[in-house]
């Protein structure tokens, strides 16, 4: 029988306030749109990381089979990762998003009509026990600064994930509060220890991701231009935000798999969470 929907407590409700109003912010300074773009050879490795080590965690989970699956995608903001799912090969009926904020949730309905796209709080999640095979959230618990709403939202994605099932959590793994708005983080990253606390009775498995900014923007630089790129931007910085003039979306990916030999290098961890005993 599923656990009643429980109404956030007002410590929880002023978390979500929070994070609603954080990312009001982001949106007004048009990050999305500016910085955090496809355009951007850096994001674009980024992504692409992800959804390659996305796609190892389901085939050693026995997930492979993705036409099939259930997915959960908590914090979903438009909907992107799952849209990436249904060009694999999910069915779009199979594809549930939530997320807090009421222009994602607009976007993600715009841009795929098809998928399931609630807007709600995840410490209480609108669908059954062992219900899916997959719950993914990215960087979904390092935007919740108030540890109990964020123990409470791990505990809603294990409810929901079915024994044979793995969830995805993708974050920073510094714990040192990033980002600010007035004069407040906005999120913070997660350490192996603060994760094997929300997540406890878990089998645990991190794999390091994302190159430090810095240095894959110096890389991406060197490998298209040449040894004068690096300095390219730094002599004229407003480029960067100029679309047209960047460098094309090329990167020295066989550097960086050697790079990622050196997990101080990388900035985030992908989490793959499956229940039971810890190893």
């Amino acid at each position: 029988m599923d656990r009643p929907v429980r109404p956030a407590d007002s410590a929880s409700g002023g978390e979500a306030e929070r994070i609603k109003e954080a990312y009001r912010w982001r949106r007004a300074q048009g990050l999305d749109e500016t910085v955090w773009t496809d355009l951007d050879p850096r994001v674009h490795f980024m992504r692409f990381e992800v959804e390659r080590e996305v796609l190892r965690a389901l085939k050693r989970a026995g997930l492979a089979e993705v036409g099939s699956l259930e997915v959960l995608d908590v914090g979903c903001g438009d909907g992107r990762f799952l849209r990436w799912l249904a060009e694999l090969g999910v069915p779009p009926a199979n594809l549930h998003g939530i997320d807090l904020l009421p222009f994602q949730v607009e976007r993600a309905r715009e841009l795929s009509p098809a998928i399931d796209v609630r807007e709600g709080n995840a410490e209480s999640l609108p669908y059954p026990h062992d219900s899916m095979d997959v719950v993914a959230a990215f960087t979904t618990l390092s935007a919740i600064l108030e540890p109990q709403m964020r123990a409470r939202v791990a505990a809603e994605m294990l409810r929901v994930v079915r024994p044979t099932g793995v969830v995805l959590c993708f974050d920073a793994r510094s714990e040192k509060p990033g980002g600010e708005v007035a004069g407040q983080p906005y999120f913070r990253g997660l350490s192996r220890q603060m994760l094997a606390r929300l997540f406890p009775a878990c089998r645990l498995e991190f794999r390091h991701l994302v190159l430090n900014l810095s240095l894959s923007d110096r890389l991406a630089r060197l490998y298209t231009f040449g040894p004068w790129g690096i300095a390219r931007y730094k002599r004229r910085p407003a480029e960067q935000l100029q679309p047209s003039v960047r460098y094309p979306l090329k990167f020295p990916y066989l550097v960086v798999e050697v790079l990622k030999l050196f997990p101080f290098l990388h900035t985030h961890y992908l989490t793959i969470v499956r229940k039971g005993s810890p190893a």
